[in-house]
């Protein structure tokens, strides 16, 4: 499943899930015994974004996903793009990294680690907590 969106909505009120603009969605499924190569999928991938939206900047393209080789595989095929874990794996490893780290307060930090995640201010973990 590939999500293609142009970005979030400005968010109304407090504690609301950011809702994605302009929100596309391409699913592929493949026998089990099938594979599709790497520059094959890239593509139909390009083919899906051009169905959709006009004056595509591939410079501002983000890929994110659950880290499987496949997917940076993927994103490095676009060239010039950031990837970045989804949420919830993302999440995830926060909560591994904090349970594999030694201290006496790990859950005050792992929940301030999941809110700058959260307030889109991911970067700020490595600063504030190494």
């Amino acid at each position: 499943m590939v999500t293609f969106h142009t970005g979030h909505k400005e968010k109304n009120y407090k504690n609301a899930r950011r809702e994605l603009e302009n929100k596309r969605g391409h699913f592929l499924m493949l026998k089990a015994d099938k594979r599709i190569n790497t520059m094959d999928y890239h593509d139909l991938l390009i083919k899906e974004l051009q169905k959709h939206y006009v004056n595509i900047n591939y410079d501002r393209i983000i890929v994110c996903g659950d880290g499987d080789t496949w997917i940076r595989e993927i994103a490095n095929s676009f060239g010039n793009v950031r990837y970045i874990l989804d949420g919830y794996h993302a999440i995830k490893k926060l909560k591994q990294t904090a349970f594999n780290i030694i201290f006496e307060n790990r859950k005050v930090t792992l929940n301030s680690w999941i809110k700058l995640y959260k307030d889109g201010k991911s970067s700020r973990i490595n600063q504030k907590h190494s």
